[in-house]
Parts: structure tokens; C-alpha cells; sequence
């Protein structure tokens, strides 16, 4: 416990050397909170130098006293020091909690008294209630062991590892020797109302089911390594295939950790380079080019004429369309792969066709497939770098073409499963961006659940996300939730939370339909799902895969019903981009694998 605590410890020194208080470090960037009285006994006042001594390593540092965060000792009594210098390798942050249930707890802190000002000394406190001061929300303390000496230092609960509140004042006993034990605290509410930068937002880091995007670079985190070993091949190499299982982060990692990968390392021939993100669907070539038209607008016009197609199928749907992908269709993958290259000869692109194993699902036509491919193959090179994802069991589809085999047999990044060390980077470190922390134990049994299961990245996050709903406003994410996550299949089958949390939604959800919709909803679910190949033992050697189907396909009650599965997160919906109709889909494969209900329907089907 005390390890924790003293992490973020320091000490206040007067001109004299002498500690005249305690604060205690809030964040990596260097904010340190006092009271401001603290800061008056130091001689020192807002826009003054301040000195302090990081207890954990004896190291002294000067701050300065933020003016725009003071609160007079009269008022709310808070000042905020912004360090000068760096934060010491072992001194860490303490986290903040909230106060909301704090009243009939016992809780310590670490301040400098008279008797140990350098050693500084442990106390324990028990809030007894809520009472003012200077008619300011205070928690009134009993303690035999606080005094002068703790004003300033964190008040902290043992078993969510946060601080509550901040010291402040003690009573001095009265003429009958009564109210020795009293003290008071500034509440964390308080402190998050003065400095605003220490606020809680509504929003979440963790994606669920959803992927990280180039502009999710702040909450991606643990591919750091597979992120080194992209850029290295794509230095070295014109056509990558990024080879995993689904659910292992592929999509993310060629989008999000690629971006942050190149605005982390600068790699000449690589960080200038234009990235453009699509996915093959039914129509590879066209949806490439209206992938390239939305990444450069104003370049519609040459875009068009390089592929030789109406400009006005880049703009709007129609007709134009049609016959645009009619006009791609038609013509050779060497003049197309020419085209590209011409395009991009001055800039260079990053061309990162993802979900590539949807080029076989959704592309019913073998000769627009190896046309695309064959175009693929012949543009990569000075100009333009290519890099695909594909999902590991559809493999051997992919080596079927020779060109495109030998790509993948000199050019292969298999995205292996995390280790420990990247799982809690993926847990703790988007929490930690927005101020949240983690109940003792809590990141733990998280990596337990997960650990060795390559495909389960999405269920980690959808967990994640749901935990973030339950306890973000409280700043602390607890075991309690997690356990609430976990869900009881019909056949008494118990699922932990990392894969119970979607299958407890799907069921929440599935419950709350009418029997008449039940049946709507399962006829949806099965048709937007391609089962998978089995070999001649019946082995499954394909996993079940997403199906793309036509809103158009349902009846007005059965898209009445996938309007709801969408706005419950089950499914998503979107726009073919040749025909124009609405889509709808299952928002992850996760869900595929983690509902036992829908396990079942595709055993009966």
C-alpha cells in the first residue's frame, strides 16, 4: 500500500530548508497539488518559485505556482505547482478517485509532522461526514495520528489504490480538551472543479467492437513492436501482407498504429507518403478509387481522367457510377497499376487494402478478383507501397494466386498474440490518458482472461468499454463491474466478463425484443453470416465470417428490428457504393464466436 502512496509524495521547503508541508505529484506532465497555505509558509505565492523534495528519491525540484489554479487559504485553500524539470524515473502520479462513498471509511495518508519532517510518518483517518469551511465543502476527519505537518497530502483508499481528498486543517482542542482527533480534507470534487484539467470527460478511450482509426492514435496502445517490425518491412519491401487471425488487430494496427508509427519515427520514404484505407467488398476497383477521391477531393477531376471515368461518378451516386465501375472492369491491370503509379509519382501512397479476405467473400466474380489482384501486384513498387491485412484461415484462397503467393511467402508480418507486457499496455494506458485507474487486481484478472487467445482483442475492448460506462464517472474501474460482466448460458455454462460482456448485451438486448421480433432477429443474424468450410471430417478449417447483406433483402418489419440491433452496437449499417442501397452486417466476428445463442442457431441451421 505504501509503496503506492509515497510514489507521489513530496515534501514543500521553506527558504530555510525546512519542510513546511506535504503535495503530491498528479500527473506525467509534471502538476504537483498543495494547499495554498502550504505555499504562504514557503514564502511563496502565485507566479512564485517553489521548492520541493520528491520523497521517493530525495531529489529536489523547483516548481512554479500556477496563478490561474490559486485558491486564496481564505477560499478553497488549493494551489497547483507545475514542475520545471521532468518527473524522476520512480515517482508515478497518484490517481484520483472520488469521495462520493467515503464517509464511515478508514483511509491513510503520509504527511511530514514535527516528529519525522524529512522521514515523514503514515497516518490513519476515518471520515465521520461533510461539513464546510470558509463555507467550502470539506469531509470531516477523526484521527489520532494526523497533525501539523500533513496539510497538503493525499488521503488514500487502500483498496482502489486512488486519493479521495486532500488534508487541509486539524482543530485544536478546546478548553476541555475535546476535538483532538478532528481534521478536515478538501474532497477530490473540489480539486477537479479548481484545476479543470483534472476533470473527468465522457469520453472513452477503449472502442469495443469498433476499430482504432488514425485519429484513435492518443488511446492506441501495446503494438508498439509489431508497429516497428510494419514500418521496417515497408522500408524494405513494396507489398506487405499483414497475416493474423480474426480479431487480433490487424485492421487496427495498419490504421491506427501505422499513423502513430510514423508520427512517433520519422522514416524518410515512408512519413511523407499519402495513406489511403479501403476494403476490397464486391467491388475492389471502384470502392479504390472512391477511396482515393475522398482522400483528395480537389484532385477529383485528374483522378477521374487517369482512370479514364466520369468525374461526376466520384462525386455523386447514379448512373456515373455504374458505368464507372463497368470502365475499371474492363481494363488491364497493367494500365490501371499505370495509373496509380502516374498518380502518385511525385508524393508516393501508402496503399493498405484491409480485410483483404472480403475480396473471396463478397467478390462473387474470379476474374475481377484476379484482375484486382494482378493490379495490386504491378503497382507496387517505387511509387506506391502496398500493404493488405488478411484474416489467417482464409490463407490458402490468397497462395491460389501465384503472383500474389510468392508476395506473401517473402513479405509476410505475422501479428502474433500480445504479451503480458502489451496487454496492460492496451488496458491501463488509454484509462490512464483520461484520468482513470484500475481497482487492485482489476488489470490482472483481465490479462488472465485474455492471455493466449489471439482472436479475443475485441472482446477485451468491448469489455473494457463497458466497464468505462459503469465506472468511468467514479474514476476508479472495479472487479465488482467486471464480474457483473460475466454471463450464464441457458445450459449453465458461466462466461467470465471478457467473454460474457457482448454476449450479456446481445442477451440484454435479444430479452427485451418481443417473441415476434425474437424470430425477426434470428432470421437476421443467420443470413448476415457466411458459415465456414469443413474439411472431409467435418472439421471446420474457415471460421464463420460476416456477411454484407441488402437492408433491401428485409421486410419493413425486419429492418424495423435491425434498427434497433444497430443502435445496441450488434450490428452496424452503411452504403454499397455502386448500387447505392443500405447495408447492414455483424458488427465484429467476436460476436459470431462469444454469443452461445447464436453458436447454437448456426449448429441447428
Amino acid at each position: 500500500m505504501m509503496s503506492d502512496l509515497t510514489a507521489g509524495i513530496v515534501r514543500i521547503l521553506d527558504s530555510r530548508d525546512q519542510t513546511v508541508g506535504t503535495g503530491f505529484v498528479l500527473t506525467d506532465d509534471g502538476f504537483v497539488i498543495t494547499c495554498a497555505h502550504v505555499v504562504d509558509s514557503a514564502g511563496a505565492g502565485p507566479g512564485d518559485m517553489v521548492r520541493l523534495v520528491f520523497h521517493r528519491t530525495g531529489e529536489e525540484a523547483v516548481a512554479i505556482v500556477d496563478p490561474v489554479y490559486w485558491r486564496d487559504p481564505q477560499a478553497e485553500d488549493v494551489a497547483i505547482l507545475r514542475l520545471e524539470t521532468h518527473l524522476p524515473n520512480s515517482v508515478t502520479p497518484l490517481p484520483l478517485g472520488n469521495s462520493t462513498n467515503a464517509t464511515g471509511q478508514t483511509f491513510h495518508t503520509f504527511g511530514f509532522p514535527e516528529a519525522k519532517p524529512v522521514e515523514g510518518m503514515v497516518g490513519k483517518c476515518e471520515v465521520v461526514g461533510q461539513t464546510t469551511e470558509n463555507s467550502f465543502p470539506v469531509l470531516q476527519l477523526r484521527s489520532s495520528e494526523t497533525t501539523l505537518g500533513f496539510s497538503g497530502a493525499p488521503i488514500w483508499d487502500n483498496q482502489q489504490h486512488v486519493v479521495i481528498g486532500m488534508f487541509v486543517s486539524i482543530v485544536r482542542s478546546d478548553s476541555n480538551e475535546r476535538m483532538s482527533e478532528t481534521a478536515f480534507i478538501i474532497p477530490v470534487e473540489t480539486l477537479r472543479k479548481v484545476c479543470p484539467e483534472l476533470r473527468l470527460t465522457d469520453i472513452s478511450p477503449y472502442r469495443g467492437l469498433e476499430v482504432f482509426e488514425a485519429n484513435h492514435l492518443n488511446y492506441y496502445f501495446g503494438r508498439e513492436v509489431a508497429t516497428r517490425e510494419l514500418l521496417n518491412l515497408l522500408s524494405q519491401q513494396d507489398f506487405v501482407a499483414v497475416v493474423g487471425v480474426s480479431g487480433s488487430g490487424k485492421s487496427s494496427l495498419v490504421r491506427a498504429g501505422l499513423a502513430k508509427g510514423l508520427q512517433t519515427w520519422s522514416i524518410p520514404g515512408l512519413t511523407e507518403r499519402l495513406r489511403c484505407v479501403f476494403n476490397p467488398g464486391s467491388t475492389p476497383l471502384l470502392n479504390l478509387v472512391l477511396a482515393l477521391a475522398t482522400l483528395s477531393p480537389r484532385n477529383t477531376k485528374r483522378l477521374a481522367k487517369s482512370f479514364n471515368i466520369q468525374t461526376s461518378a466520384l462525386i455523386k451516386e447514379g448512373a456515373a457510377r455504374h458505368q464507372a465501375n463497368d470502365a475499371l472492369n474492363v481494363q488491364s491491370p497493367r494500365t490501371l497499376a499505370a495509373a496509380l503509379q502516374k498518380l502518385y509519382q511525385s508524393q508516393g501512397l501508402l496503399l493498405i487494402v484491409d480485410q483483404f479476405e472480403r475480396l473471396y467473400t463478397e467478390c462473387q466474380d474470379e476474374i475481377i478478383r484476379n484482375q484486382f489482384i494482378d493490379m495490386l501486384l504491378l503497382a507496387a513498387g517505387e511509387n506506391i507501397k502496398v500493404i493488405l491485412t488478411l484474416r489467417a484461415d482464409f490463407y490458402a484462397q490468397a497462395l491460389a494466386h501465384t503472383g500474389l503467393a510468392q508476395v506473401i511467402k517473402e513479405n509476410q508480418m505475422t501479428l502474433l498474440p500480445m504479451d503480458e507486457g502489451e496487454l496492460r499496455q492496451v488496458i491501463i494506458e488509454p484509462a490512464k490518458t483520461l484520468r482513470r485507474s484500475f481497482q487492485p487486481g482489476l488489470v490482472e484478472r483481465l490479462i488472465a482472461d485474455v492471455r493466449g487467445r489471439a482472436g479475443d482483442l475485441p472482446l477485451l475492448e468491448f469489455a473494457l468499454m463497458e466497464l468505462w460506462e459503469l465506472d468511468a464517472e467514479s474514476g476508479v474501474l472495479t472487479l465488482a463491474s467486471y464480474e457483473g460482466l460475466g454471463y450464464e448460458a441457458p445450459d449453465g455454462k458461466r462466461f467470465p466478463g471478457l467473454q460474457g460482456a457482448i454476449a450479456q448485451r446481445a442477451e440484454q438486448v435479444w430479452q427485451r425484443l418481443s417473441e415476434a421480433d425474437k424470430v425477426v432477429a434470428k432470421r437476421i443474424f443467420l443470413g448476415l453470416i457466411t458459415p465456414g468450410n469443413v474439411d472431409e471430417r467435418g472439421k471446420q478449417i474457415v471460421e464463420d465470417s460476416s456477411r454484407r447483406a441488402w437492408q433491401a433483402e428485409l421486410d419493413e418489419r425486419a429492418q424495423q428490428v435491425a434498427e434497433r440491433l444497430a443502435s445496441s452496437r450488434l450490428v452496424t449499417t452503411g452504403k454499397d457504393p455502386l448500387s447505392e442501397q443500405a447495408t447492414v452486417e455483424v458488427a465484429h466476428e467476436a460476436l459470431i464466436r462469444a454469443w452461445p445463442r447464436l453458436q447454437q442457431w448456426l449448429v441447428d441451421y
